[in-house]
């Protein structure tokens, strides 16, 4: 949910606040820390979070979380989450 909301806005913010909607959700998942002790544990991780996104992008909620929990815009957001998906670093 931090993708979608606060970790959007925040990669919104600042000195090109007029970046398209694909150079944000880049500077959200590089803002995204996700640290696990095994290989196999971070491979889970990246599995899960493009699970949930894809979930958010067709219009459902992930795990754990009522659609209304999330904003408005989440689906587009989820979908460009999902495009710049190979910045998410997940390591050991």
């Amino acid at each position: 949910a931090w993708l979608l909301g606060p970790g959007w806005e925040q990669a919104s913010a600042g000195d090109d606040a007029a970046a398209p909607p694909e150079s944000i959700a880049a500077r959200a998942l590089d803002g995204l820390v996700a640290i696990t002790f095994t290989e196999a544990a971070a491979a889970e991780m990246a599995e899960r979070v493009g699970t949930a996104l894809a979930e958010v992008a067709h219009g459902g909620a992930p795990l754990g979380l009522a659609r209304s929990d999330l904003p408005e815009t989440s689906s587009e957001r989820a979908t460009r989450l999902l495009a710049a998906f190979d910045h998410l670093r997940v390591q050991t």
